[in-house]
Parts: structure tokens; C-alpha cells; sequence
């Protein structure tokens, strides 16, 4: 039958057609994604499966990652305890000592004060040790067990400083004399500032730090900061340099440390009217001089340091004029020859000449030199001591021992370099070379000194080194500096002879009277440019300790170790102290506490092995629950693939059906819409 109205064979296979094309669309959607489910509508009830695993599955990822944040917890906590056990035994080593009886007073103070050192330290790791900024050791339920003594403040930095490394014309006088040094003031209310007393003998004081600036600079302040008003025609403190800018005649920064519960008041209890320190003195150096002004040098006889004190080189640059002491120049000649003995031929007045070694042994004599020096007057440097350094055996290894003597039979000795004196004269330079010994027993008596060509057991040092023969200057009449202060205090300086070791008792000799003698002329003159130095120490802060709360307790934390609430691991362990560990007030000052002292440290070492134990276990524990959280996360992850990620292959397959059905399709509309053209035929 043939129809106008209605092409039922091509409806059929459009309709056909339309089935093949929606299912090849949705196969492509899920070869294209990879998943077999895309929306609800693909896969209702896998859906509901597969969204239940994949928030399991990323739970455990996550937990994995938190067990190992709280190994990384634990192991932090169990190196710190390394260290603390590390303390523990040395402390039950110094407690073992301190209660041996031979020790005296005095020794079991020293040991104790290294122990209370480390008790500090330990308290210290208990109270800082942190974990991402959490404290291992702060208990939650927090219980007083008691108190720790600390002192409030301690003053911090270098032991001492240079003020710009030397001292210069310009700040000579400004900066703090060594009668005065500079003094730190604090008041409760008005800050903290700094006063001196110059060279110049003016007063000087920076201006008051307020607490809100200390506490906001974490305790640390530079004193040229608050020098006041910066003109140096109004202000000393102040000087104009090379380029134009007004700059700060010196700089020190002064800084401490603060307790966290030290109040203002603990703090000034500690630092007011404290003084650190000052030091001035001028390098200088001195040589053998010619009557024509060239230097003369002697085999093995040289001169060695000299120092000038400050307070004689001011006197200098104050009232010497133009030819006094230059603290900016590189070759001050300022101490200059005083040729006074002998018509002129030397500045040496006392020199102790020997013909023979015995009478030089017996010779009480000490060499003299006299100088001039300008602002000051004449100066004389008067052979004060002998130094040097000498061999010998000793049946003592440890260097603090200074026994020398001898024992006959075998025994074990040891070769030591130990330091000697000797009087400033010839016959104490000639025993420095042999050294002291009892007539009869030859250096073999216990009272002997080695020398350094012969030990005190009479044989061959074979040693070597040198002899300093040191001397102190002083003036014939005291000078004036600053205001109105006097003194007579010049300085000091060395001769350094040097001894080989094929020298003899002659050679020395000859040595000495060769370059000490009624020719030798000594001068004098600051070694180089910033020879000139200015120190200031560090404070030392008043003693004043504070009472700090230590706690007991359980700390703590959760591990969320599973996808579930409540599906934690709980890390519990006590809270550490010296206090809880027993040993708080642990010391060895006497007999008695040194030996408590072993059973005290015996059980702080029980308890903190208990805790390494425990905290080790912990760490087994929680690497087995990351091991079986990543299992669970790799098999539930395996099934939810199953659930919803697309089987390529057997998509493919219908992927390939369904391409042949939208061709077939294609093709039979085509020839459904042909097949109405024979109507035409017949109504022609």
C-alpha cells in the first residue's frame, strides 16, 4: 500500500536512528571522561556507592598524612629526651666525683655549678621544645608542682666591644675614663639611660630609653641613638667627618635578656646603677736605637709589646702641644730618648754587666732606661719580672697540675710547657735559664723550677723559647690630666731574648751584654694609625631571681588516624621538669647531697627512659596505622574504580555496534524517503 499523508518507513527509521545516535553519544561521553558514571542518571545506585568509598578514600589520604605529622611530633619529643639523658648521665658523673671525699670545698662548688648549668638547660628544653609551635611539654590540665629559681635579667653580647676601633683626636676626651666607666641608670618610670665621666672630666648621659622602646627592640639599644641633640658645636658627643655629616663620636649597643614573668621592677632590681667597664691604653712600638737615630738589631734580643696607659697619652695630647701624643697619627714619635748617662751616649742608666756566669747568677741588679716624654717629663722603665714558658717531665698529665718533681723507678711521665716567673734582674734572667735547684740533688728537690736549657732533674730540656724581660714605666713627677686628677703611671714595656736550644749559660750571657749596654738607646712611638683602643665590657647584671611556676600534668595530643569521628589515636605522656624529674634542688655542695645526688639522678634517668620508651612505642604504633590506613585507601580506591571508571575494551565494542547501527540507520531512511517517488508514477 502506498500513503501520501504519512512515510511510516521512514518514521521507523528515524526513529531508529535517533536510539543508535543517543547511545553512541552517551559511549562517547564515557570514553572521553574515562567514567562509566557521569550523573545520576548513568548509574543511580553506583553513584551513592562510589561517592561513599570516594570520601573514604580521601579520608584515609589524609589520615595518612596526619599520623605522619604526629611521628615527626614524636620523634621531635624523643631527640629532645637524647639530649636531656645526655645531661642526666653527666650530672651522675659529676655527683659519682663530688662524693669522693678527697675533694674539697671548693671543688664541690665547681662541680656543682656546672650541674645547676645543666638542671637550667634541661628545664629549658621542657619549657621551648615546640612542634609546629605547639609546646611538647605543656600539660593541659596544668598542676603546680613548684618553683624554679631564674635570674631576671642577664646581660647579652661580646664581653666587650671597640668604639670604632680606636680612639681619635676628636672623641679622646668623651669617652668614659677608666675611674668611672659608663653606668647604666633605670627607673622604673622613666626608662633606662647611661651616664659617664669623661676623660675631659665633663659629665655625660644619654637620654632615658622608655620601656615600650626597650620591650619593642626585644631589650637592645645603641647608645649613640640618644646622644641628644646632634650639633657638634652644642654637643661633644657629636663630630663632623671627612664628607660633612654629623656623625656619633662613638657607638656601643647594650643589650639583655628578660625572664618572661620579670616585671619592670625585677628588671631595674638588676641593671640600675650596673657599670660596664672601659679600657683605654695605646699600643706602641719601641727599638734599638743608634746615636744617629738608626735602628740597631742584635741576634736574638729584641724588643717585644709596650703599652702606654691611657691616662698618660691624654696628659700627652692635652698639655704637650704640638708635640705631644697624637691619637690620629701613624708614627707618633712621643716618646723620645732622654740621654742622661754615661755624657750622652745612652738612655740606659742601669745596666748589670757580668764577666763570668757565677757572677752573673749572683746579681741582684735590674736594668733602668729613662725617657722624655712630651706634656708628661722624664720617664723611667725599671725591670720589674722575668716570664717564660719551660719544659719538664711530670708524673702528671693534667695541665692544671703544677707539681714538678722527680721519681725514681718506672713510671709513667710526661713532657709539660708550663708558665714561670722570675725577679726582674740579671741573676733571675740567668735562673730562667737553668732553673732553681737544691745544690746536692741538682733540680731533684720538690721545690725546683725547670729552666729552659735544663729541667728540674738537671738533664737537657732541649726546649728552647724565649725570655721576656718585662718592665714598668713611671714618671719622675706626677702629671696632671683631665680637670685636676694626677698620676705617675707611664705604662709598661718587654725585651723578648730568644734561647735556641744549642745555647749555653755563656752565649746568653754574651747575648744580653751585647745589646744592654752603656750604647743602647730605646725609643718609642705608637705602632700604627687606631693603635689607640677604647673598650667598654659587658654589664653584669645584680643578682635578683624570680620565682618560675613549674607545672605538672598530662600532655598530649589526638591523631585523627581514621575517616570516622572519634576514630583518633590519643598520645599521652607526663609533663617534664627537673622539679617532676626529682632533682630540682639536686646539688652537690656537700658530702651528703653529692651522694642523694646519685639515687636523685638514678631515677630522673628511670623516668626519662620511661618516657623515650614510651614515646618510641608511639611511633611503632602510629607507622603501623599509616601502613594499614594506605592498604585500606589502595583497595577501597581499587573498588570504587570498578564501581565508576569506564571498562574501555567493552565500551569500545558497543561503541563500534553502535556506529554500524547509525550507518544502517542513515542508509534506510534515505531509501525510506526514495520510496514515495513511485507514487508519481501513477498518477501520471
Amino acid at each position: 500500500m502506498l500513503f501520501v499523508q504519512h512515510n511510516l518507513l521512514a518514521e521507523n527509521a528515524n526513529r531508529q536512528l535517533k536510539v543508535s545516535t543517543g547511545k553512541n553519544a552517551k559511549l562517547t561521553e564515557k570514553l572521553s571522561s574515562g567514567y562509566k558514571i557521569n550523573r545520576a542518571a548513568d548509574d543511580a545506585a553506583g553513584l551513592s556507592i562510589s561517592e561513599k568509598m570516594r570520601r573514604q578514600v580521601r579520608g584515609l589520604h589524609q589520615t595518612v598524612s596526619n599520623i605522619s605529622e604526629g611521628v615527626g611530633y614524636v620523634q621531635t619529643a624523643e631527640g629532645a629526651l637524647n639530649e636531656v639523658h645526655d645531661m642526666l648521665q653527666r650530672i651522675n658523673e659529676l655527683a659519682v666525683k663530688a662524693a669522693n671525699g678527697t675533694n674539697t670545698v671548693e671543688d664541690r662548688a665547681a662541680i656543682d655549678a656546672e650541674i645547676q648549668h645543666l638542671k637550667n638547660e634541661m628545664n629549658r628544653i621542657f619549657s621551648t621544645t615546640t612542634y609546629n609551635e605547639k609546646k611538647i611539654w605543656e600539660p593541659g590540665d596544668k598542676k603546680l608542682l613548684g618553683y624554679d629559681k631564674r635570674q631576671a635579667v642577664n646581660f647579652t653580647g661580646s664581653s666587650y666591644q671597640y668604639i670604632q676601633e680606636s680612639v681619635t683626636n676628636a672623641n679622646c676626651g668623651v669617652i668614659a675614663n677608666s675611674t668611672s666607666d659608663y653606668i647604666i641608670r633605670a627607673d622604673a618610670v622613666e626608662g633606662v639611660w647611661v651616664e659617664w665621666k669623661g676623660w675631659d672630666d665633663e659629665d655625660y648621659t644619654t637620654e632615658k630609653v622608655s620601656w615600650k622602646d626597650l620591650e619593642d627592640n626585644n631589650y637592645t639599644f645603641e647608645m649613640s641613638d640618644y646622644f641628644g641633640e646632634k650639633n657638634p658645636a652644642t654637643n661633644n658627643l657629636y663630630t663632623t667627618n671627612d664628607k660633612g655629616e654629623v656623625v656619633p663620636q662613638f657607638k656601643h649597643t647594650v643589650s639583655f635578656s628578660v625572664e618572661d614573668t620579670a616585671t619592670i621592677d625585677d628588671i631595674v632590681a638588676c641593671i640600675k646603677d650596673t657599670r660596664m667597664s672601659a679600657y683605654s691604653y695605646t699600643s706602641m712600638s719601641n727599638n734599638f736605637q743608634n746615636m744617629d737615630g738608626s735602628n740597631k738589631t742584635y741576634t736574638g734580643v729584641a724588643v717585644g709589646g709596650a703599652s702606654l696607659n691611657y691616662t698618660a697619652a691624654y696628659a700627652s695630647y692635652i698639655h704637650g702641644n704640638s708635640k705631644g701624643h697624637n691619637f690620629d697619627g701613624s708614627d707618633d714619635a712621643f716618646l723620645e730618648p732622654a740621654l742622661t748617662a754615661n755624657g750622652g751616649k745612652s738612655n740606659l742608666i742601669s745596666y748589670p754587666q757580668a764577666a763570668t756566669v757565677e757572677e752573673a747568677r749572683a746579681s741582684t741588679d735590674k736594668w733602668v732606661f729613662s725617657f722624655y716624654m712630651e706634656g708628661i717629663g722624664t720617664v723611667t722603665g725599671t725591670s720589674t719580672s722575668i716570664s717564660y714558658y719551660s719544659y719538664d717531665w711530670s708524673d702528671y698529665k693534667d695541665d692544671d697540675e703544677n707539681i714538678w718533681w722527680y721519681k725514681y723507678g718506672s713510671h709513667n711521665q710526661y713532657k709539660t710547657d708550663k708558665p714561670h716567673s722570675a725577679a726582674g734582674t740579671l741573676g733571675g734572667l740567668m735562673s730562667a735559664l737553668t732553673g732553681t735547684k737544691d745544690e746536692y740533688n741538682y733540680g731533684h728537690g720538690t721545690d725546683s723550677t725547670p729552666g729552659l736549657l735544663l729541667s728540674s732533674k738537671g738533664g737537657a730540656t732541649d726546649k728552647g723559647g724565649s725570655i721576656t724581660l718585662n718592665f714598668s714605666l713611671t714618671a719622675d713627677q706626677e702629671f696632671t690630666y683631665g680637670k685636676d686628677k694626677k698620676s705617675s703611671s707611664v705604662g709598661s714595656f718587654s725585651i723578648r731574648i730568644n734561647v735556641d736550644t744549642s745555647d749555653t749559660e755563656e752565649t746568653m750571657l754574651q747575648k744580653i751584654n751585647n745589646a744592654l749596654n752603656g750604647e743602647t738607646i730605646m725609643d718609642f712611638s705608637t705602632s700604627s694609625a687606631g693603635s689607640d683602643h677604647h673598650e667598654i665590657d659587658r654589664a653584669s647584671a645584680k643578682t635578683h631571681q624570680i620565682d618560675i611556676p613549674i607545672y605538672g600534668g598530662i600532655c598530649g595530643f589526638y591523631v585523627q588516624g581514621g575517616t570516622e569521628g572519634g576514630q583518633h589515636i590519643s598520645v599521652q605522656y607526663e609533663a617534664l621538669s627537673t622539679i617532676a624529674l626529682g632533682i630540682g634542688d639536686t646539688n652537690t655542695r656537700t658530702i651528703e647531697s653529692a651522694s642523694n645526688a646519685i639515687n636523685e639522678v638514678k631515677g630522673a634517668l628511670r623516668m626519662v627512659s620511661e618516657q623515650r620508651s614510651t614515646f618510641g612505642a608511639y611511633q611503632n604504633r602510629l607507622e603501623h596505622a599509616s601502613n594499614i590506613n594506605a592498604n585500606i585507601e589502595e583497595n577501597t580506591q581499587a573498588a570504587e574504580s570498578r564501581i565508576r571508571d569506564s571498562d574501555i575494551a567493552d565500551l569500545m565494542m558497543e561503541y563500534s555496534v553502535n556506529n554500524i547501527l547509525m550507518q544502517a540507520g542513515t542508509s534506510m531512511l534515505t531509501q525510506a524517503n526514495q520510496s514515495s517517488q513511485s507514487i508519481l508514477e501513477l498518477l501520471q
